[in-house]
């Protein structure tokens, strides 16, 4: 248990002999109290689904988001282990991107 040692003087009653009394004061924090993550953000901080309409924001050569799609608009196809399919309109392609360089435009309607 994480937590801190403080050694605290008492005095009971006036003129009785003080008493050191060790307090444990445990830390609240560590993983367990962390806020769960989600790799599915976008770069605002917005919850990616499949069939969410999304544009491109950020360009990245090495992570897929070339600077010709920078601005389109396309629709999430599939979440990849750490990427999303994108379809952009007008392209017959799906490409692969990171979470962090789109935004979410509209989410997919919930049929209930």
């Amino acid at each position: 248990m994480r937590g801190e040692r403080r050694q605290q003087q008492r005095r009971d009653a006036p003129g009785a002999s003080s008493t050191v009394l060790t307090v444990v004061v445990a830390r609240r924090g560590g993983w367990r109290t962390r806020p769960q993550y989600n790799r599915w953000t976008d770069a605002a901080g917005a919850d990616l689904v499949v069939r969410a309409r999304v544009r491109q924001t950020g360009v990245d050569r090495g992570r897929g988001a070339l600077r010709t799609n920078q601005g389109a608009v396309g629709t999430v196809v599939e979440l990849r282990k750490s990427r999303l399919a994108v379809q952009f309109d007008g392209q017959a392609d799906v490409q692969y991107l990171w979470p962090h360089l789109v935004t979410l435009l509209q989410a997919p309607e919930t049929s209930s």
